[in-house]
């Protein structure tokens, strides 16, 4: 069992900026983080709606999956993660997902000048909680909306402290994609192109609980300011199928833009953006790579510059043993370099992961 002082512990529940807001702001998916989390107008359907409603227009049967992405980036942090879990599902009225997303600080020591090395012991994370709709609005148009709760959840398991639970704020995000056919048709071989726009996190902000040591007064979290983004993206995807309609190639193109409409963190910019690439082969095997622009420099790179990201994704349709339904079980990776390595910290880690785990049943 791993257990972090609260020197470190301090660093993570003082900073309103990253942590407490992270389920409402953090891509959690592989697929998004390796294409530079540039989703805004790709209707995957799986795990874009989490940056833009309107896409999971994409999705054409049921779909289940899992999203971990480690922030283990130095020894001390090992227990922390980001993770999800949901499902997303085409209907005649149109389609939904539900998504949960969690951060989560594993077993936390917490310390006090009276108790250098740690009076009590607490788990704590962050969540939100995500209900998605898209339909289309016209052959070419499509509208999304999220509706998402948002909340913390700090246990003590042992130790004198008092607790006061926080706000649970009621969330919007809303969205449009709009689709062009591209520039190639021909029978089997045709491109599109997609434009993306929301605007996310719109509601009341948020106050977490707080957790204070009688000792110390340790641990006190105040009202946070949740940030509101309006994204604006691209996609264009060109797909090469045989004279059987077998899928041979598919190569995809994303970028996105993302503006602060409100007042979040004063080092931040207002803008960032990210872009990435696809290509996948006979749907079974796609590589991807990107990368991300951000707003404030932190452990992927300093602020403006573009930070390098990629990975893959193994796809196997259960046609290929027999299998007479469309199911097909995929696995994502993502590999997320670090740029900022020369911190006091020990161990810290070169590079962070991510993986998906996903089943999907497509419906004709």
């Amino acid at each position: 069992m791993k257990m972090k002082s609260l020197f470190f512990t301090c660093l993570l529940f003082t900073s309103v900026h990253f942590c407490q807001i992270s389920s409402l702001t953090e891509n959690y998916d592989a697929r998004a983080i390796a294409m530079g989390e540039s989703f805004v107008a790709n209707p995957n359907g799986l795990f874009s709606p989490d940056n833009n409603p309107a896409t999971l227009i994409g999705q054409k049967g049921v779909s289940l999956f899992y999203n971990r992405r480690n922030i283990n980036w130095f020894s001390g942090f090992d227990d922390f993660v980001f993770y999800s879990f949901g499902t997303a599902f085409k209907t005649p009225i149109g389609n939904f997902g539900l998504l949960y997303k969690r951060y989560d600080y594993g077993e936390i020591r917490i310390s006090s000048p009276e108790s250098p090395m740690g009076d009590g012991l607490m788990e704590a994370y962050y969540y939100t909680a995500i209900l998605s709709y898209a339909n289309n609005i016209t052959d070419d148009l499509t509208a999304g909306v999220n509706v998402k709760i948002h909340g913390s959840n700090v246990n003590v398991i042992n130790g004198e402290y008092s607790e006061e639970e926080g706000s649970t704020p009621v969330i919007f995000d809303a969205g449009l994609l709009y689709h062009i056919n591209g520039f190639i048709n021909q029978t089997y071989t045709k491109d599109d192109v997609h434009f993306g726009a929301s605007v996310t996190n719109y509601g009341t902000d948020y106050k977490p609980g707080t957790v204070t040591s009688t000792g110390a007064g340790l641990v006190k979290l105040n009202v946070v300011k949740v940030p509101r983004f309006l994204k604006l993206g691209f996609a264009y995807e060109l797909d090469v199928k045989s004279k059987t309609e077998t899928e041979l190639f598919n190569f995809l193109f994303t970028g996105e833009y993302n503006y602060l409409l409100n007042s979040y963190r004063p080092d931040s910019e207002k803008d960032s953006w990210g872009v990435g690439m696809q290509a996948s082969f006979f749907n079974i095997l796609s590589l991807r790579i990107g990368g991300v622009a951000n707003p404030n420099s932190n452990i992927y790179g300093n602020k403006g510059v573009l930070s390098v990201r990629y990975g893959f994704e193994i796809n196997f349709p259960f046609e290929l043993i027999g299998f007479k339904y469309p199911v097909s079980l995929a696995f994502d990776y993502s590999v997320i370099p670090l740029s900022q390595v020369d911190y006091f910290f020990n161990k810290q880690k070169k590079n962070l992961d991510a993986f998906n785990i996903s089943v999907n049943f497509l419906l004709k």
